[in-house]
């Protein structure tokens, strides 16, 4: 169940860090992920203050690892794919990819299915 855990707080915001990479494409990955951190500690904030979920630092930690590892994803995948529509696919066909693993994780896990 760590593992899960572990693999879901990042698996969860490489999106993130990939969406917000592709709408800001002219701003700094510092600036990028300062944004995709802060995302997650307001995500935690609201677990903590609704009590849904457990809040805890180490989700903040490894949530923006996930978002760092989508900003370099979508700055490799820029870099190597000249096209803008060939990264928009790119993006769709990862959504579309990942959408099992949301699910795996927020039912299954989550619900102890």
């Amino acid at each position: 169940m760590a593992f899960a855990n572990i693999a879901g707080n990042i698996l969860i915001f490489i999106p993130l860090g990939f969406y917000v990479s592709w709408l800001r494409q002219r701003a700094a990955a510092w600036t990028t992920m300062l944004t995709v951190a802060v995302a997650s500690a307001a995500v935690e904030v609201i677990q903590g203050v609704l009590a849904v979920g457990a809040s805890d630092i180490d989700d903040v930690i490894l949530n923006s690892v996930g978002g760092m590892l989508g900003v370099v994803a979508f700055r490799l995948l820029s870099a190597t794919v000249r096209g803008q529509s060939l990264v928009r696919t790119a993006m769709a066909v990862v959504s579309v990819v990942t959408l099992p693993v949301w699910c795996y994780f927020f039912f299954v896990l989550r619900l102890h299915l």
